[in-house]
């Protein structure tokens, strides 16, 4: 028997994803970035989660340097425009995006790896677009 998405497009409980996360009919939920499944009680409330689990890191990567990603095509001056610099993370060296709230602080890191898995570090869910930033700038200048 098969079940139905009955709500799609949800902040992940588990990770950092924003969108990821669906409940079907039965009431499972499941998270199409961290891979963890969640059944919810009969009040509607999220149980232990089940499958692969996210640690959300509170540290920041601290500043590394600005360099050329020519197989993702990323110019040393996008990099640099963008803040998004090659750090290191636990003795891997990662690329970091960073992620910044309303008042232009910085309250998070994605980090990519170079095995392409992903991390998130900080409070993503206070962050606005990546990139958005530079505009909010703009539009108060």
């Amino acid at each position: 028997m098969s079940s139905e998405w009955v709500h799609t497009h949800l902040p992940c409980p588990n990770c950092a994803s924003s969108d990821a996360y669906s409940i079907n009919d039965r009431g499972w939920g499941r998270c199409f970035s961290c891979g963890v499944n969640i059944k919810e009680d009969e009040d509607g409330e999220p149980s232990k989660p089940r499958g692969k689990q996210v640690a959300t890191d509170k540290p920041l990567v601290p500043f590394g340097e600005y360099r050329a990603l020519s197989k993702r095509k990323l110019t040393e001056e996008t990099c640099k425009k963008f803040g998004y610099f090659i750090g290191s993370f636990k003795g891997e060296l990662v690329q970091v995006a960073p992620y910044y709230d309303e008042e232009g602080k910085l309250c998070g890191q994605k980090l990519r790896f170079a095995n392409k898995d992903f991390r998130a570090t900080g409070e993503l869910k206070r962050a606005v677009l990546f990139g958005c930033l530079l505009f909010i700038r703009l539009s108060r200048a």
